[in-house]
């Protein structure tokens, strides 16, 4: 059945869904839809597994972990950087869902932003890092920012390897971070007796 209904200048129109009124090719269509991007996003999700499955069996890493949610963010920062950092993203992420329960408030949406940008900052710096890691530029640190699970799968199912996470202060990959380098001492020679 079809109404009309009349408010002075706005007027409605409603449909009944009392005798299947409702169009069967619009409910068509939308199940298409659904069914299309969750199937896509089902196939994003299953390549990434694959990548992180192949990037920790190069590493080392045990490659269940690639299956846990939260744990496979946890390896792919103590890969590339550390696990302080692990931590940190972990807990901003915490803290912005938490916060983003509070949105009503003004001073929590300028302090969720900020959050955000944190976060954001945090995952690209990682993102430089796990490059390095495995031996590539700052090409591919843009590669896996914007085009994330091509570029983890070309790192897991390509040629590279995995030399550790990274270390800035000396420029190459180390698992000391916290000291200075030290400079390369020759060996002493000994003194020529006759």
């Amino acid at each position: 059945m079809y109404y009309h209904y009349s408010y002075g200048p706005v007027t409605s129109y409603g449909y009944s869904f009392e005798n299947g009124s409702f169009p069967f090719a619009s409910a068509l269509a939308i199940n298409a839809v659904v069914a299309l991007l969750s199937s896509f996003l089902l196939a994003v999700v299953a390549l990434r597994v694959l990548a992180r499955w192949h990037i920790y069996k190069k590493a080392g890493v045990p490659e269940w972990k690639s299956l846990i949610p939260v744990l496979n963010l946890y390896e792919d920062y103590k890969l590339a950087w550390n696990r302080t950092w692990a931590w940190v993203f972990l807990g901003s992420l915490a803290a912005g869902m938490v916060l983003s329960c509070f949105s009503f408030f003004p001073a929590v949406r300028i302090l969720s932003a900020i959050l955000g940008i944190f976060v954001a900052v945090i995952e690209i710096i990682k993102d430089y890092k796990m490059s390095k890691a495995f031996g590539h530029g700052t090409g591919w640190t843009f590669g896996l920012i914007f085009f994330e699970t091509i570029f983890l799968l070309m790192i897991g199912l390509g040629k590279s390897e995995y030399h550790g996470p990274y270390c800035c202060r000396c420029n190459c990959s180390c698992t000391k971070k916290d000291e200075e380098p030290k400079a390369v001492e020759a060996p002493a020679s000994e003194p020529k007796t006759e």
